[in-house]
């Protein structure tokens, strides 16, 4: 993934429920158009403050989403071609131009034009082909943290809930190495809560805007962290022991996500393999497992080494 900045157009992505909408409004109140407001979905209890989205980009992501037997909560075994699905282009490119076209005019005051989306981190091959100098904003955040999200907006399990997150963002994480000509940075949750004028800077100067203190501090005044549900965390005592396989790719992103996010310490939250070792501890004092609890047992000289899930 490429840091540099520049004046171009705009995706902010990233998996359902990890501060799209939040990021969106911000880099909107600092000049960010979002083309035509009444093309912007409305508020929602589920987020009352807005998604900031664009109607036409969201309903041609979910036709083609459908179209290769995917949708936003169930993403397609097929991808789209690293730039060379011609089908896709064929059926859905005049749309996706009309999209840009329409929301592309801005105001002579905004900095700029983008969309937001996290249904673009399941196709972003064929929008860089629709919008080759656009620039790939990824929102991220704590996989434990969306999978309660999720559960308590759409009722999804735990283990649903985290192989979204994986799915997602291990889709972006390939599509934008592969994509080396797309400009990406990595923004955390966590940054834009702890220190919101320092995270907000960052991005507009990789942007290149020219935003001065006084509008930083004014976006900033938006974000509301009493809208903020869910604290659970990487490895907290809530979520089950994660896969390798999500430690890592959250590990991973993590390293991308700047200086103003410090996965640890934070308050509830522990190492994984810290975690592990406790629930472990707990589990074998007791005469039999939790009934949600799958657990198997390795054994190896001296220790024992508790791997399963928990629904």
């Amino acid at each position: 993934m490429s840091e540099r900045g520049n004046n171009n157009p705009l995706l902010i992505t990233g998996m359902h429920r990890s501060g799209t909408s939040m990021v969106t409004r911000l880099l909107n109140l600092c000049g960010l158009h979002l083309g035509d407001p009444r093309r912007l979905l409305k508020a929602q209890p589920d987020n009352p403050q807005g998604f900031w989205e664009n109607l036409d980009f969201v309903t041609l992501d979910d036709r083609i989403l459908a179209r290769m037997n995917g949708a936003w909560n169930l993403p397609p075994v097929e991808k789209p071609n690293m730039g060379h699905d011609s089908a896709l282009l064929a059926e859905f490119g005049a749309s996706a131009l009309a999209c840009v076209t329409a929301a592309s005019g801005r105001p002579l005051f905004s900095h700029g034009w983008g969309w937001k989306d996290p249904r673009c981190s399941l196709l972003l091959p064929f929008w860089s082909e629709i919008v080759p100098d656009m620039k790939v904003l990824v929102c991220l955040r704590d996989p434990g943290e969306v999978s309660a999200s999720l559960n308590k907006r759409n009722g999804f399990s735990t283990r649903l809930g985290l192989h979204l997150w994986q799915q997602y963002n291990e889709r972006l994480e390939q599509d934008l190495l592969c994509l080396s000509g797309v400009e990406s940075m990595v923004t955390h949750y966590e940054a834009i809560l702890a220190h919101p004028d320092r995270e907000l800077r960052r991005l507009t100067e990789w942007l290149g805007w020219p935003v001065t203190d006084e509008l930083i501090s004014h976006a900033c005044e938006s974000i509301k962290p009493e809208l903020r549900h869910h604290r659970q965390g990487f490895g907290s005592k809530d979520v089950p022991p994660h896969e390798k396989t999500y430690g890592r790719l959250y590990e991973r992103l993590c390293g991308r996500a700047g200086p103003n996010y410090s996965p640890f310490p934070k308050a509830g939250l522990v190492e994984p393999d810290i975690f592990n070792e406790r629930v472990a501890a707990k589990l074998a004092m007791r005469k039999t497992p939790p009934v949600s609890f799958n657990p198997v047992w390795t054994e190896i000289p001296g220790k024992r080494i508790l791997s399963g899930s928990r629904s």
